[in-house]
């Protein structure tokens, strides 16, 4: 049943069908990706980072050592932690090199679904625009007086497609406003925590 749904919602949609069945297939893996990755991607407390100075990486416990390594931002502290023999203006070098790694991380795929956001209801435009043109060519094809039920299919169908690719555009704008926003706020605390753990670094390099 399900199946006869789809196919028949692609039929009614035209020619524009299966490009838009495309743009939903991608736009709900970035968002369902992404939304896991998100979850997954969590800042580390301050007690932590004090915790990784102070116990070095090598007498971590293995069960805060692999929750650190399945947190993007607890490996770029264990990389750090690993590089706290360089002296401190190469830490934060190295500090800003990772960052860069990072927000690439944290932004992945979003310019794909900012792109997928703009064309969504483009291709529903046109898709209205085409229904509309063949609805025409109906209309000059016949030599009766036109009634509304000659037409309203046709019309129906047309503005079906701006209906969906509207939908689209809504689908995937409002995930990326958050997932950028999200990224934005991990950005300013990976930071914060970068400095902090070189700071606890440089402390414990005095002492």
């Amino acid at each position: 049943m399900t199946e006869s749904f789809n196919n028949s919602l692609i039929d009614q949609l035209g020619v524009l069908g299966y490009p838009l069945l495309i743009c939903t297939c991608l736009i709900l893996a970035i968002v369902f990706e992404r939304f896991i990755f998100f979850v997954l991607t969590y800042p580390i407390s301050k007690q932590v980072i004090n915790t990784i100075v102070k116990q070095k990486q090598q007498s971590l416990s293995e069960d805060l050592k692999h929750s650190l390594e399945s947190n993007p931002f607890g490996r770029v502290l264990l990389d750090l932690m690993d590089h706290s023999d360089m002296p401190f203006i190469e830490r934060e070098q190295y500090c800003s090199a990772r960052l860069l790694d990072v927000e690439h991380r944290l932004t992945r795929f979003l310019p794909v679904l900012k792109i997928l956001a703009t064309i969504s209801p483009l291709l529903g435009l046109l898709g209205t625009v085409l229904g509309m043109i063949d609805s025409f060519k109906l209309i000059s094809t016949i030599n009766k007086p036109i009634t509304p039920s000659l037409v309203s299919g046709g019309i129906s169908q047309a503005l079906l497609t701006t209906a969906v690719g509207l939908c689209l555009a809504i689908l995937a704008l409002v995930p990326l406003s958050l997932f950028q926003m999200r990224a934005n706020k991990l950005m300013q605390q990976l930071i914060q925590q970068l400095n902090l753990m070189n700071l606890f670094i440089q402390r414990c390099s005095r002492n």
